[in-house]
């Protein structure tokens, strides 16, 4: 079924994104129309004559650039709207066919982020959740671009009955897709294959005068030999870190499968960045696991290090690694080591991306709360604001990475309702909870048992027979097929 809209405005390039994105959302194709007599939706700034059509009236902001931060929040009920000079008024029900507050570019700035430009970031970009404005304003923690879309439906389904392609398989109602990013596989480091190349290291860093470099390396190197010693003792599997197997155990037992990400490059690459992962993929235990989980048909992808979103080349170097090792499959997936998209510009990223050969990315998370940071709880293609352009990459939006939670001071029974709380707020509004969990934190030293914390989740979640439980790989293929069906069945 398609919706014919029409649209007001001197950007409908950008508005019309918004539109599709908030049809998307209920399952109906769009179609801009140039004449709001032919039109089911209506985007202007004031209201349009009656007619003998019925049609749902969006009351358009007056916006000078969509480009630009916006300068207040309004409400309609308890839903925020952003928005310039035309507040959203509440008495939008007093007439069912209108809704009094511009949805359409509020939709915009959340899922390209524009509002981000305004918060708190860390080094690599990504805005500090805990009491931001957005976390104040409840746009971080309510799928705000989903009640858009749920509003709009409303409306629409009192012009005219709706036949839409639901969001979810086999007549699911919502989605858990499980990831596992691979950063700390072992307990000690084996980025330094010997001690000549981790000296050698050092007195590069000496040579340039990278005087903390060296204390910093000085004092990594120590305690990873130290452990390394130790551990020669044991096998990689023995490792309280190295709990690949148990991961593939409990999803079996779930009936499931998960994506783990790992990394090509390492903290003592050429490229690599002190913030970058200490382990090497080549490593003979982590070649073999990652064998071992293709083998068993689960999803491998490319977990990027921290500056390999600056170059189309450095993504496909890293992908070539992993897939060297998986042989002819090829790796679809991405996920940045740290979210770090860039700080500036993560659409130059995700073209480099998309030119890499990745069919979907999966990067848009927060480390410090469970939340949604575009706004978005369904994946998408993302749009590059100063192109004016879909990128044609999917996004697949985290909505929850354990130290979203465990970051902080909480009980196992804290944590345990904090994740079942964020899990029931994305079902009421019939989401993907997208989950990242390391592999590392079934060791129940670390991170105060976030492992154990969320495998009691999943196992309660399992008697839920409305759940769709996917991969990203998975759920990138439903996604594609899903919007295939929406434009087969606009069509006829």
């Amino acid at each position: 079924m398609i919706m014919k809209y029409y649209i007001e405005s001197d950007d409908a390039i950008r508005a019309s994104y918004a539109m599709d994105i908030l049809l998307d959302g209920i399952g109906l194709g769009g179609k801009i129309v140039q004449s709001p007599d032919d039109a089911d939706i209506i985007y202007s700034k004031k209201a349009p004559e009656t007619n003998e059509r019925r049609y749902v009236w969006i009351q358009a902001d007056i916006i000078e650039d969509w480009g630009e931060i916006p300068s207040r929040i309004g409400f309609l009920d308890d839903i925020p709207v952003y928005y310039n000079r035309i507040e959203p008024r509440n008495d939008y029900r007093m007439d069912s066919l209108r809704i009094l507050g511009d949805i359409v570019y509020s939709t915009y700035v959340i899922a390209v982020g524009i509002i981000e430009k305004k918060e708190e970031k860390n080094v690599w970009g990504i805005i500090i959740g805990s009491n931001s404005s957005m976390e104040r304003m409840g746009v971080l923690n309510t799928p705000v671009i989903a009640r858009y879309s749920e509003l709009l439906r409303r409306q629409l389904s009192m012009i005219r009955e709706l036949h839409s392609i639901p969001r979810w398989p086999d007549g699911k109602q919502y989605a858990i897709v499980l990831t596992h990013d691979v950063d700390a596989p072992l307990s000690y480091r084996t980025s330094f294959p010997t001690i000549t190349s981790a000296l050698s290291k050092i007195l590069n860093d000496a040579k340039h005068g990278k005087l903390l470099s060296c204390v910093r390396d000085s004092i990594v190197i120590g305690r990873s030999l130290t452990l390394r010693i130790v551990s020669s003792f044991l096998t990689p599997e023995e490792d309280a870190n190295f709990r690949f197997d148990d991961w593939l155990k409990i999803e079996e037992g779930l009936g499931i499968k998960s994506c783990f990400y790992f990394a090509t490059i390492s903290c003592s690459d050429q490229y690599g960045s002190p913030a970058d992962v200490e382990y090497r993929y080549d490593y003979p235990a982590i070649r073999r696991k990652i064998m071992k989980i293709h083998e068993s048909n689960w999803e491998i992808g490319l977990h990027a290090s921290i500056n390999a979103g600056e170059s189309q080349t450095r993504l496909e170097a890293e992908k070539e690694k992993l897939e060297d090792i998986v042989g002819e499959c090829s790796i679809e997936g991405i996920r940045h080591h740290n979210w770090a998209m860039g700080s500036t510009t993560p659409e130059k990223t995700l073209w480099n991306q998309f030119a890499a050969g990745f069919k979907y990315d999966s990067s848009f998370g927060l480390n410090d709360s469970p939340g949604f940071r575009r706004g978005m709880i369904w994946p998408y293609f993302p749009f590059d604001h100063e192109r004016q352009s879909i990128i044609p990459i999917l996004e697949i939006p985290p909505t929850l990475m354990d130290g979203g939670i465990f970051y902080q001071r909480n009980s196992r029974k804290d944590g345990v309702d904090k994740i079942r709380r964020h899990v029931s707020i994305v079902f009421k509004h019939r989401g993907a909870v997208v989950l990242d969990w390391h592999v590392e934190q079934l060791n129940p030293r670390r991170l105060n048992n976030a492992g154990s914390a969320l495998v009691e989740v999943l196992r309660d979640l399992e008697k839920d027979a409305n759940i769709f439980w996917a991969s990203p790989n998975e759920m990138y293929h439903w996604w594609l097929k899903r919007k295939d069906m929406i434009l087969e069945h606009s069509s006829t």
